[in-house]
């Protein structure tokens, strides 16, 4: 097993060494004469040709991920349209992902590298900068729809490029602040529709009045998950909590006293 592993080592070592090869075309068999000399290493921990190639390998792996890594961070950002719906503009920011996840490997490779450390923070915050560039779309279409479900599945869209700005560069403070915006948008949209199923409720029979009633429910406590400090919602909470206590109640009755719950007529005559 362990000349099997040094000779497959061997042969993807050589294919990475051939001089036309691109970093790019190199990191595959670079990262396959890497884990078969450390599996090689593993199985004989004294095998000089193992140890060295191990090393090698992973040196010339992490460098062929940093050129490539380097090279791939800088490709400009565009917008493409979205498959799924054609009004939603996306960044596409696939090549600098990319970059970030090869230059990421070489820093784990080959700690240490200050041009690795540099690069790679500045992808980060430059990928953070093109979240929030994305949630802005969002948000921006999110004002010209009427519809409160399509609202909110924009502002959840946007809330999760966000996040994802901040997994990259925690500090951002653009990021930051446009998430309190999104959250303080998607929480008016929950308190709007809250109080527009509450007043509904109000013309309606018991049975729908108790389905809208537990539907602004619902909205006024996502509301106020959203901005926990604000007593309006807590108090809108609370009233549609007792509205909707009162009408199941109603409700109750009303199964107790109907027909089904009655003797049939020709039962009593008998």
């Amino acid at each position: 097993l362990l000349d099997l592993l040094l000779e497959e080592a061997r042969k993807a070592a050589d294919q990475a060494n051939q001089p036309a090869k691109t970093p790019a075309q190199r990191i595959p068999d670079l990262r396959n004469a890497h884990e078969k000399y450390s599996d090689a290493h593993q199985l004989s921990p004294n095998h000089s040709e193992a140890q060295k190639g191990e090393a090698e390998t992973k040196d010339r792996l992490a460098e062929a991920l940093k050129q490539e890594g380097l090279r791939n961070v800088q490709h400009p950002l565009s917008l493409k349209s979205s498959r799924r719906e054609p009004r939603l503009p996306e960044v596409d920011a696939s090549k600098l992902e990319q970059g970030i996840s090869q230059l990421e490997e070489s820093q784990q490779l080959r700690p240490g590298d200050p041009q690795v450390d540099e690069a790679l923070k500045k992808a980060k915050d430059r990928l953070a900068d093109a979240k929030v560039k994305q949630a802005e779309t969002f948000l921006a279409l999110e004002e010209q729809i009427p519809i409160t479900k399509e609202k909110l599945a924009l502002l959840r869209m946007a809330r999760e490029q966000i996040d994802h700005a901040l997994e990259q560069s925690p500090q951002h403070q653009e990021a930051q602040r446009t998430g309190e915006e999104i959250d303080r948008r998607m929480a008016q949209v929950h308190e709007d529709e809250g109080d527009f199923q509450e007043q509904q409720a109000a013309f309606s029979q018991p049975e729908q009045q108790a389905m809208q009633l537990s539907q602004a429910l619902d909205h006024f406590q996502q509301a106020s998950e959203l901005r926990p400090n604000q007593p309006q919602l807590q108090a809108k909470q609370e009233k549609a909590q007792q509205k909707l206590a009162q009408t199941l109640d109603k409700l109750a009755d009303k199964l107790m006293q109907s027909p089904a719950g009655q003797e049939p007529t020709e039962a009593k005559a008998a």
